[in-house]
C-alpha cells in the first residue's frame, strides 16, 4: 500500500521520553495509561462501546476498562495484515488527548488480506461477529461483508471496508494516504491522514465527532504555527548570508520610491524558539472566543492568513502594517476575491491581532490603521422570485425522494441556515405551548424554537416516515445530508422546475424566505426576528439589491419611450 508519510517512534531509551511521547505510537502509549488512570476501580455498568452515545463516546463504557489495542495491533503487523487505523485512536496518534475505549479499524475489502486478517485476529484471541452481533467462525470468510465486530481481551471494536455506506466520502481514497508510525521492535501502524480523518468526523455529524474534529483543526493550526516559525528562522539566516548581496538593488528600487517584501521582512525578530509557544498560545486564544460554526470559519481565515505568512517565511507576531496591506493585495490582485471575502478574511486577522494586544503578546496591532476594501451596501446574491419559489417548492412536493420537499420547506419556508437544516434531527421536533416545533442550534451554539407551520410538519413527516431516530434529511445513500448534497439537490430541482438561475445554493432559499415575507406584509423588526438577524440592516440588506432592480429607472424610461420602440 503506498504510503505518504512515515513517523518514526524512536524507543524512550534511545531517543528520550519526551520525544517518544510526542511520536504517533508514544502518544497511544501515553493515552493507553491515562485511560487505565482514570479507569482504576469503576464499576462495570453492562455497556458495550455499541452502547456509546453521541457525546461522551466509548470512554464512558465498560470497553473503555482495560483498553489496549496496541497487542492486537501487533498481531495485524506481524502477520502482513495491511489495515488502517481510523476513529478516535487515530485522533490520539495525530495528538488528541480525549481517551476511548474501541479500536475502528479499515482495510480495502479484497479477498487476497481475508486470510492474513482472519490469522492475526487469531492469534490475538478475537472473536468475531456480524454487524447484528451473530458470532462468526474465524476465518477468511467472516470478512466477506463490509462490516466485522471483534473483541479480543484488551480490545474490541470494528473492522470495516469501503463498502460500508459511508455517504458522500470517497473512503476507498483514504487507504493510500494513510500515515505510517513505526516503533522499536518493528511495530508499524498505519494509521488515517488528519485532513482524511477530519472529513469522516464531520461527515458523521455527532457531537463526539464535531468536538474532535475541531480539536484535530486545531492540532493541525498549531502545527502550521510552529512549522512556520522555522520557516522564518531558515529565512531569516538566508537574508543575513544574501543581504550584501540585494543591497544595491534595495538601494535603487528606494530611490525610485518603491518598497519590496524583501524590505518589509528585513526587520528584527527574537529567535524562532521563544515565540512557538507564544503563537500558538495566541492562536488558541483568540479561537477560544469563538464557538460552534463561528470558530470552524474563524478558523480557517485565520489558517489563510498563517499559511500566507509561512510562505513568505514572516513571523505573524512579527509584522508590520505594510505587512497586512501586502496581504490585502495579494486576496484582491492575485486570489481575485470579491471585496466581502478580502473584508472578512481581514477581519480575521485583525481581530487575532487585537486579541494579541489585549492578552499583553503585543504592545500595538499592525492592522489598526490598515486601509479596508469597500463593501457594497447591496447583497450580491438575489433570491428566488415568488412565482420561481412556487414552481420549486411544486417540484420537491412531485419528487420521488421525500426530502427534497423537506429540505425546500426548512430552507424556504422556515428560513434555515443550511448547517442548521442538515444538523436537524428527529429528537429535535417537538411541542412548546400547543405549537409543533424544531430545536435550532444556529450560530454561537444559539438554540432556539422555530414553529412548525402545517405544510412544513407534513414535509418533515413525509421525510422522516417511521424513523424514530437519526437525521431528518438524508442522502439517496441513507446517512445525514451535507450542505454539498443539499446543493446538488437543490441544482436538480431548479433545472426540474424551469427556473432559469445561475449557481443555484441553498442560501437562497434564505434570501428568499425574507423577501417573500416583505412582500406578504410582515413587519421588518418580525422578519429581523424570524431570520434570527442581529441587525436589521442585514435584513434590510437581503432585500436591497430585489428593490433596485425592481425600481430601477431604465423600465421607467423604456415604458416613456413605448411609442418608439
Amino acid at each position: 500500500m503506498p504510503i505518504s508519510g512515515v513517523g518514526d517512534c524512536a524507543a524512550p531509551w534511545t531517543g528520550g521520553w519526551r520525544r517518544h511521547r510526542r511520536c504517533p505510537i508514544g502518544r497511544l502509549e501515553e493515552a493507553v495509561r491515562r485511560l487505565g488512570e482514570a479507569t482504576a476501580g469503576r464499576p462495570r455498568r453492562g455497556l458495550g462501546h455499541q452502547d456509546a452515545d453521541g457525546v461522551a463516546g466509548t470512554a464512558a463504557t465498560d470497553d473503555a476498562i482495560g483498553f489496549d489495542p496496541l497487542p492486537l495491533l501487533r498481531a495485524l503487523d506481524e502477520h502482513g495484515a495491511v489495515v488502517a487505523v481510523i476513529g478516535q485512536v487515530a485522533g490520539i496518534m495525530h495528538g488528541s488527548r480525549e481517551l476511548t475505549g474501541d479500536l475502528d479499524l479499515l482495510w480495502d475489502g479484497g479477498r487476497g488480506q481475508a486470510p492474513a486478517l482472519a490469522v492475526a485476529f487469531a492469534a490475538a484471541g478475537a472473536s468475531l461477529a456480524d454487524d447484528q452481533g451473530r458470532p462468526l467462525p474465524c476465518g477468511p470468510e467472516a470478512f466477506s461483508g463490509p462490516k466485522v465486530l471483534f473483541r479480543s481481551a484488551l480490545a474490541c471494536g470494528d473492522c470495516c471496508t469501503p463498502a460500508l455506506p459511508w455517504g458522500d466520502l470517497p473512503v476507498a481514497a483514504f487507504l493510500p494516504r494513510c500515515q505510517v508510525a513505526a516503533a522499536g521492535g518493528g511495530l508499524v501502524i498505519r494509521y488515517l491522514d488528519r485532513a482524511d480523518l477530519i472529513r469522516m468526523r464531520r461527515a458523521a455529524g455527532r457531537p463526539k465527532d464535531l468536538r474532535r474534529a475541531r480539536e484535530l483543526e486545531l492540532l493541525a493550526l498549531c502545527g502550521l504555527s510552529q512549522a512556520m516559525l522555522s520557516q522564518a528562522a531558515d529565512s531569516r539566516r538566508c537574508r543575513r548570508v544574501c543581504v550584501g548581496q540585494f543591497r544595491g538593488d534595495r538601494e535603487s528600487l528606494q530611490r525610485h520610491g518603491m518598497t519590496t517584501f524583501t524590505q518589509l521582512t528585513l526587520t528584527s525578530c527574537d529567535p524562532p524558539e521563544p515565540f512557538t509557544d507564544r503563537l500558538r498560545l495566541a492562536v488558541a486564544a483568540y479561537l477560544a472566543r469563538f464557538k460552534g460554526s463561528s470558530r470552524e470559519h474563524t478558523e480557517s481565515d485565520l489558517r489563510s492568513y498563517l499559511s500566507w505568512c509561512a510562505k513568505r517565511g514572516l513571523d505573524p507576531l512579527a509584522a508590520r502594517r505594510p505587512h497586512l496591506e501586502l496581504y490585502i493585495r495579494s486576496m484582491q490582485e492575485i486570489r481575485r476575491f470579491k471585496p466581502s471575502t478580502v473584508s472578512r478574511r481581514f477581519s480575521v486577522a485583525a481581530g487575532f491581532y487585537r486579541t494579541c494586544v489585549l492578552d499583553g503578546v503585543l504592545e500595538h496591532s499592525p492592522a489598526e490603521h490598515v486601509r479596508r476594501p469597500a463593501v457594497p451596501a447591496e447583497s450580491p446574491t438575489l433570491g428566488f422570485t415568488h412565482l420561481q419559489f412556487e414552481a420549486l417548492l411544486t417540484a420537491a412536493r412531485e419528487s420521488p425522494n421525500p426530502c427534497d420537499f423537506a429540505l425546500v420547506a426548512m430552507l424556504g419556508l422556515l428560513g434555515l441556515r443550511i448547517f442548521e437544516a442538515t444538523a436537524a434531527d428527529i429528537a429535535d421536533l417537538g411541542e412548546e405551548h400547543g405549537h409543533r416545533v424544531l430545536r435550532v442550534c444556529g450560530k454561537g451554539t444559539k438554540v432556539v424554537l422555530v414553529p412548525l407551520p402545517l405544510a412544513v410538519g407534513r414535509a418533515i413527516d413525509r421525510a422522516t416516515g417511521s424513523r424514530a431516530r437519526g437525521p431528518v434529511l438524508l442522502n439517496r445513500r441513507g446517512t445525514r445530508m451535507d450542505r454539498h448534497a443539499a446543493t446538488r439537490r437543490l441544482r436538480q430541482l431548479a433545472q426540474a422546475a424551469g427556473i432559469q438561475a445561475t449557481r443555484v445554493h441553498p442560501h437562497m432559499l434564505r434570501h428568499t424566505f425574507v423577501t417573500t415575507m416583505l412582500d406578504a406584509g410582515v413587519d421588518l423588526r418580525d422578519v429581523q426576528i424570524a431570520a434570527r438577524h442581529a441587525d436589521p440592516r442585514t435584513t434590510m440588506r437581503y432585500d436591497r439589491a430585489r428593490q433596485n432592480l425592481d425600481r430601477h429607472p431604465n423600465y421607467i424610461l423604456a415604458a416613456y419611450m413605448a411609442s418608439g420602440t
